[in-house]
């Protein structure tokens, strides 16, 4: 460890960590949310958080950033493990609230501890899958309660699928070399020799270049030891950040597949198009806004080093995107995103043509049907006038309604007015709208 006390001699840096206890923080993005711009606390308030010669690229961009909603220390002889019953020695136990910009609640779990490799594993799984408990309440539970004002909106169940660990490892498990079997023990949670071949982890540069200090990663956990204390917590927020984003990324997706299941749902029924039109209005506006989320809430937080120009920090941030795979994945929603707008354009431009049909057929049928009144009205006037002149093929003696006499006339009459609904009929059957195709819009039109 000469080298490791030569690194902290240096006044120019600040000290590296030695610990004696592992240092184990659980983020668990929610389903919950509340609205960002009404927290007050931040992550700078209180001295909470200790962000060294870097704070003022957090000062200056503090609403990028979470904000601290709730925190509370817990009584180590509170929790009790599933898996881990004994071999290790809990000195503290912290929980945490989180909102993020995009009013994502964010939830930690922050523990300090001694023990063995097998039994540091066991507490890593019993905090992944919340499997403790503190005293009678669950880990859900208290975070309820640590929402003392009941300003977080708590819709859904609670725990959402994004969860991520970073382990610090205390002074003993720090080597000069990098530890990489030591790592994948602890992201893959299992304590099993493994092929280095066939390994995801991903080791960031900027973290592993000097001696006695490493990182090494995958999509659900990070294993770092030997860094300062004010770059673990920069990685602690980044690592919220960017659950926050893989929560996001899920939200959206998800919402997506219901979307695609009603439009689904709908090709089944029977709408008109009034209603169809103000549904596909109604979803192209939220296609939208779900693009625009992608880019604030995903894209920007993904991206730390605009912010906070930092190479340690960025290659952690960097890295993990990588890991959780983020620009595929938005790749993939924002296709799909796309996908559904030029569905929905399809159907507006169907609807328009069919209203342009429907509204061209009735134009010609109102003047089909005035041009058949008039029709239907001039063979009377004609009629009427005729028997009303004064000549000699008119006798006032015989009644109007003499067909022996007027029955040519009337004959005439009579087939002038069938021929001029028989063109109307032609007329219509030539004009109406042909829609085989729409039929679930005719029916209720």
């Amino acid at each position: 460890m000469s080298e490791l006390n030569d690194m902290n001699s240096n006044i120019h840096f600040a000290p590296f960590i030695k610990s004696k206890n592992h240092k184990l923080s659980t983020m668990y993005s929610l389903t919950w949310e509340m609205d960002y711009e009404k927290v007050q606390g931040g992550i700078l308030v209180d001295k909470i958080f200790n962000f060294g010669r870097l704070k003022k690229f957090y000062q200056s961009n503090i609403n990028q950033f979470p904000k601290l909603v709730s925190f509370q220390k817990i009584d180590v002889n509170r929790v009790t493990f599933k898996r881990a019953t004994d071999g290790y020695q809990l000195d503290e136990v912290e929980a945490y609230l989180f909102c993020l910009p995009s009013n994502q609640v964010v939830s930690v779990f922050q523990a300090s501890f001694q023990a063995n490799l097998n039994t540091l594993i066991l507490i890593m799984e019993d905090f992944y899958y919340n499997d403790f408990q503190i005293e009678t309440l669950s880990p859900l539970e208290l975070f309820n309660d640590l929402d003392a004002e009941n300003v977080i909106n708590k819709k859904g169940e609670g725990f959402h699928s994004s969860y991520h660990q970073i382990i610090n490892f205390s002074q003993e498990f720090i080597t000069e070399d990098i530890p990489t079997d030591l790592i994948q023990r602890v992201v893959y949670r299992a304590d099993l020799p493994y092929r280095k071949e066939y390994s995801g982890i991903i080791y960031p540069t900027e973290l592993n270049r000097r001696p006695y200090t490493f990182c090494g990663m995958g999509p659900f956990v990070t294993a770092i030891g030997g860094h300062q204390g004010y770059m673990s917590e920069c990685i602690f927020i980044s690592a919220i950040q960017l659950v926050g984003c893989v929560g996001m990324l899920k939200n959206i997706h998800d919402e997506l597949n219901f979307e695609l299941e009603s439009i689904r749902e709908d090709e089944k029924g029977i709408y008109n198009l009034k209603k169809r039109r103000e549904k596909l209005s109604h979803l192209s506006h939220r296609l939208s806004q779900l693009q625009l989320s992608i880019s604030l809430d995903v894209e920007s937080p993904s991206n730390i080093g605009l912010v906070v120009p930092a190479l340690r920090l960025e290659s952690y941030h960097s890295a993990l995107s990588e890991a959780n795979e983020i620009a595929k994945r938005i790749a993939i929603i924002s296709n799909k995103i796309d996908r559904i707008e030029k569905m929905v354009m399809y159907e507006s431009a169907q609807i328009s043509s069919v209203e342009r049909e429907y509204d061209e057929a009735h134009r010609i049928l109102w003047t089909v049907i005035v041009t058949f009144i008039s029709v239907v009205s001039i063979p009377p006037s004609v009629l009427f006038a005729f028997l009303g002149i004064n000549a000699s093929e008119v006798n006032d003696k015989v009644s109007m309604f003499d067909l022996h006499k007027y029955g040519l006339l009337y004959l005439i009459l009579v087939f002038i007015i069938f021929m001029s609904i028989v063109l109307g009929l032609v007329v219509w059957y030539v004009v109406k709208p042909k829609v085989k195709n729409n039929k679930r819009f005719d029916e209720n039109r």
